[in-house]
């Protein structure tokens, strides 16, 4: 008796082994990313972060980045500092900002074959301590298993608390920033 119940505790204990070795398998993590933003109204205002994360859950969409926002590299090192204050990004206070998502038409992509699918995502996005909801349209690509999901969308600063009305900020910064997300599984 004592045998049978040491190989039935044996067996299930394998069964949830390798249950939860092939969930973990289908939540896979970024290798590489490129998050970039441009200002909307002047070209020169642009940054580029290589150092964001994100996974990604093959069984039900679920997509999450962080982006450290000390990381951003831009141009001229003045437009580093202004980002990274107060008034701007607040990045001492408010380090990472997140998204939180899923994409929304999973059914279109076959994880096992080759090939670029059209994905439309939705989540939440959290800057600067505000969430706002937000909604895009994305390129997934398998290749020879290896996944990329690249999207451009745009954010209002506005929405998150970032707002200068007069000076020099206030016609130089732009409202609106387009946001480029790459990231390789």
């Amino acid at each position: 008796m004592k045998i049978s119940k040491i190989m039935m505790m044996s067996a299930l204990g394998f069964a949830t082994l390798f249950q939860t070795n092939a969930m973990a398998q289908e939540k896979i993590k970024s290798v590489s990313s490129m998050v970039t933003f441009v200002g909307s109204d002047d070209d020169h205002v642009q940054a580029k972060n290589t150092l964001s994360v994100s996974t990604l859950s093959k069984s039900d969409g679920e997509l999450v980045f962080t982006i450290p926002m000390q990381s951003f590299i831009f141009p001229k090192a003045l437009m580093q500092k202004h980002f990274n204050q107060k008034e701007y990004l607040n990045s001492a206070e408010f380090p990472r900002a997140k998204y939180v998502g899923k994409i929304t038409n999973l059914s279109a992509v076959n994880f096992a074959k080759d090939g670029v699918y059209d994905i439309s995502i939705q989540g939440d996005m959290t800057i600067k301590g505000v969430t706002k909801n937000i909604s895009t349209k994305a390129k997934l690509s398998v290749q020879s298993g290896k996944i990329n999901i690249k999207s451009d969308f745009n954010l209002t600063l506005a929405d998150y608390g970032i707002v200068f009305t007069s000076g020099m900020k206030g016609k130089k910064i732009p409202k609106v920033v387009k946001i480029g997300a790459e990231f390789n599984y």
